[in-house]
Parts: structure tokens; sequence; C-alpha cells
């Protein structure tokens, strides 16, 4: 059934209207305090995670770059020992006789002067000798010996960056011995090169 109240506002029953108990704000601050350190500590864990793999990052990094560096040394000394052995397969594709480049070498050693290695690769030329010492002339015999290689047409056009590398002397029982040792760079740019036998000095 419905009611309708026809009497004046003023007249009317009030409402009484039950007043709710306050809740303790001390409870709620401690709890949203912990919350707060709670998410404080975790941020705090994930930056220290953070920092410990971008060090690990970092140490991965500087290994990469030791090995980079390691290995692009490798590659720039294949690339020139290639260059050498290309320079050496060139030379040996030409007109060169090892009778002819050995022959040179003995027109050009004095007397009293000796060989004790020949070695030609793709390194270039190396000659090791030696020479009996009287009195000052054996030093006179290897620069001699040096200088007509260093200047012969043909040695000329096969190397460059003559140097006598050594000189050394040595005692055995009474002699004197001058050890040196003389080496040279294979000329990579020369693209022809002819035999001996068709050159004179």
């Amino acid at each position: 059934m419905i009611r309708i109240n026809l009497l004046p506002q003023q007249l009317r029953r009030k409402k009484s209207v039950k007043v709710s108990k306050k809740t303790p704000l001390l409870p709620v601050v401690f709890i949203i305090t912990l919350i707060i350190l709670a998410l404080h500590v975790i941020f705090a864990l994930i930056s220290f995670d953070k920092k410990m793999q971008l060090a690990s990052l970092d140490q991965r990094w500087d290994k990469i770059q030791a090995q980079s560096k390691e290995v692009d040394a490798l590659k720039s000394n294949l690339e020139i020992k290639k260059e050498k052995l290309k320079a050496m397969q060139s030379i040996l594709k030409r007109d060169l006789y090892l009778t002819d480049f050995l022959n040179k070498i003995n027109q050009a050693i004095p007397s009293r002067l000796w060989l004790n290695r020949l070695s030609f690769s793709e390194r270039g030329l190396v000659i090791e000798g030696s020479v009996f010492s009287f009195g000052s002339e054996e030093l006179s015999l290897v620069n001699n010996f040096f200088n007509e290689l260093k200047n012969d047409v043909f040695f000329k056009q096969n190397f460059d960056n003559f140097n006598l590398d050594s000189v050394q002397r040595r005692n055995i029982k009474k002699y004197e011995i001058l050890d040196f040792l003389l080496t040279a760079e294979i000329n990579k740019e020369s693209s022809k090169i002819e035999s001996s036998n068709k050159r004179e000095r």
C-alpha cells in the first residue's frame, strides 16, 4: 500500500540519521607507509639488478672489443702476408731463372768472403755471410759486396730497401771473423723482369 503524507513539511517527522563511527587514521597511515617502503625496496632491487646486468654487458663489450682488435690485427697481418705471397708468386712467374739469380750473387762475391745462408721467399731476400778479418779490409769487402748487389740492374728491378742489417766480429782460435747480414724486400710494383743472361752489368 502506498502512503502519502499530506502534512506540511514543517510538521513532518524527521528521520534520524545514523552517524558512522570514524575509522582510526593510525592503522591506515601505517599500512600506506609499509606499502611505500615495500615499493622502495622493490625498486631498489630492480635498480640493483639492472646495474649488475649493465656491468655484465660492459664486461662482455670490453671482451668483444679486445677480440675485435685481435681479429683486425690478424686480418691486417694476413693481408700483408697475402701481398708478400702475391709478390713472390709474381716474381716466380716472371722470366727469372734461379741460375741467373745465383750467378749474379756469385759474380758479386769478392775473395775471402763466403755465404753462410741464402734465403729467397715471400719475405724477401736474406743473405748471411762471413769474411776473414785482416786489418780493416774486411769491412770494405762487405760494403763492396753490398753495393755491388744494391746497384746491380737485376737486383734493383726485383728488390727494394737493401739493408746491411748487422755486422759483428767474432774470434775462432787465432782468426777474427766478420759476420754480416743483408736483407732486401721484394719489389711489388715491377711487372716484368728480364733474365740476367739478357743483360750486361
